[in-house]
């Protein structure tokens, strides 16, 4: 626990909210749209972004850390599962999901001070596949300007945290801190990651059932 005030970092528990309600958002499109199962387990991890976030900077500081972080390896194991078990049925991806993003949380906690170093690297490790997603799925205007834009938001994020890790972005006083931008941004960069492949989705059922039809 911590020691002293209740929530040390007011903005930052405030500005986690965003992450569930981008979650909330994806879940109510997947609803109106199509229903995938693999797209609305994405939008129950944004929603269980925002709670990990916020209870990360209010309490309990050594679990919730890997609450936190476990919610952000999950992101991208869930893209790295769909990349590489694509055509797999819902249980291999489900199994698959869960054990890819085990590993890089377990490693944290392995190597508790190198967390920074950790994310990167998976971070890393899911910028291949979401490459690999690109080529192997048709791109239009639509589509790149969603990753564009999501990829754009997280660089802007990224450099709001780096600028408060070097306290160069920190007004104590009004509680004003980039770690706090760095959540409103990449909340606004997962919805627009969620829209990409949610296009995608759609796409891919729309030219299914064109093949259908034509066979049929």
């Amino acid at each position: 626990m911590r020691i002293g005030e209740v929530i040390l970092q007011p903005l930052a528990v405030i500005t986690s909210i965003p992450y569930s309600v981008v979650g909330y958002l994806t879940l109510r499109k997947i609803d109106k749209e199509n229903g995938d199962i693999k797209l609305k387990i994405l939008a129950w991890v944004f929603i269980f972004q925002g709670f990990a976030s916020a209870f990360l900077h209010s309490s309990f500081i050594s679990y919730s850390r890997y609450m936190d972080w476990g919610a952000i390896f999950a992101i991208f194991s869930w893209l790295n599962a769909l990349v590489i078990f694509k055509g797999k049925s819902l249980r291999v991806f489900l199994l698959a999901w869960l054990v890819l993003t085990f590993i890089p949380t377990y490693v944290l906690s392995l190597f508790k001070d190198q967390f920074i170093i950790i994310f990167l690297v998976y971070a890393g490790i899911s910028m291949y596949f979401l490459r690999k997603h690109m080529i192997e799925n048709k791109q239009t205007k639509q589509s790149m300007k969603y990753l564009k834009t999501a990829l754009g938001l997280l660089l802007i994020g990224g450099i709001c945290f780096l600028m408060d890790l070097k306290r160069l972005f920190c007004v104590e006083e009004f509680h004003l801190y980039g770690h706090s931008f760095w959540h409103v941004l990449t909340a606004l960069s997962m919805f627009q990651i969620f829209n990409y492949f949610l296009f995608h989705q759609e796409t891919n059922l729309e030219t299914h059932e064109e093949t259908y039809i034509q066979t049929f």
